[in-house]
């Protein structure tokens, strides 16, 4: 799935932000970014977001393990 795509489904989601994911995880906002972008991995980041949005993890992140 294309950062945008997934961009827009948070922002449409109960959450609203890439900040508020990361004030809810405790992380920096840039890793949050990061991680949505693929540019790192985190199996916590990536499950949550999956929860928020209502997507399984593997239909956002193809490769995640």
């Amino acid at each position: 799935m294309d950062p945008i795509d997934i961009n827009y489904l948070i922002k449409k989601s109960p959450i609203k932000s890439q900040a508020n994911i990361a004030r809810k995880l405790k992380v920096q906002r840039q890793t949050v970014n990061m991680v949505v972008h693929g540019k790192t991995k985190s199996r916590r980041i990536q499950r949550y977001i999956a929860k928020v949005v209502g997507i399984p993890t593997k239909d956002i992140w193809p490769n995640a393990a």
